[in-house]
Order: C-alpha cells, then sequence, then structure tokens
C-alpha cells in the first residue's frame, strides 16, 4: 500500500477560474503536487498544471531573483500579499511602474531594491497572462 500525507491544500484564482493546488509528502520525503480545479476530483493535464505551478512560484516569490525578497514573500500571509498584489496590479496595468514599486515599499517597509523586484516580479507574471504588454 502507498500511503501519502497531504501537507498543504491551497486555492488559486487564474485567469477568472478557481484551482486547488495539493501537495503530498511521498514516503521517500519528496514532494509531489497536484492541480485540479475547485469543485473537481479530476487532476489537470501536465501543461496546464505547470502553468498553474509557474504562475504560483510567481506569487509567492520563488521566481524572484532577489533572495531576500523571496525568503520576505515566503513568510507573508496570502492575505497579505493579495492586498498588496490589489493595490499594485492597477497600476501596472496603466504604466505606473514608479508609484507601484512605492506602494510595496511603503507597505512591507522593504528597501528600495527589494520593492522593485518584487513588482517586477508581479509585472512578469502579468505579461506571461498576456493581462500587460
Amino acid at each position: 500500500m502507498k500511503i501519502e500525507e497531504v501537507i498543504s491544500i491551497l486555492v488559486l484564482s487564474f485567469n477568472g477560474k478557481k484551482y486547488k493546488r495539493i501537495a503530498h509528502l511521498n514516503p521517500d520525503g519528496t514532494e509531489r503536487v497536484e492541480w485540479k480545479s475547485k469543485g473537481s476530483n479530476h487532476t489537470l493535464n501536465k501543461s496546464k498544471s505547470k502553468e498553474l505551478e509557474n504562475e504560483y512560484d510567481l506569487m509567492t516569490g520563488k521566481k524572484i531573483k532577489n533572495p531576500n525578497v523571496s525568503k520576505s514573500v515566503l513568510n507573508m500571509r496570502t492575505e497579505d500579499i493579495n492586498k498588496i498584489n490589489n493595490k499594485i496590479i492597477p497600476l501596472l496595468k496603466k504604466g505606473m511602474l514608479i508609484n507601484a514599486v512605492k506602494n510595496v515599499k511603503e507597505m512591507t517597509g522593504w528597501g528600495l531594491k527589494e520593492a522593485k523586484d518584487y513588482t517586477d516580479s508581479v509585472r512578469d507574471s502579468l505579461k506571461k497572462r498576456g493581462v500587460i504588454s
């Protein structure tokens, strides 16, 4: 019998749809992640799962090049990350990068470089999704 422990379940909104990210701990200590549409028991195909995992990495700071920011984001509550993103995404859509960086700096207490790195990560995510050009 194969026993896996579920170590986390989160819900991610992406392009107006909700998905569940389920992380399992395998007996050998490695993590296995599966993605499902919210309200469904069917695991998504590999390409969609990879797209969602990349988005998750961007949102959680795993893709931020500055390790100090990445670590800070990972220690933040989801509500706080959402609050920051809800404030800066409309600014980024208007091309107001400097104002977005200022907002991140004020809301987090980070230095200018950390705030810029975080803002760039969010902007890159929006570009990849075609929300901004």
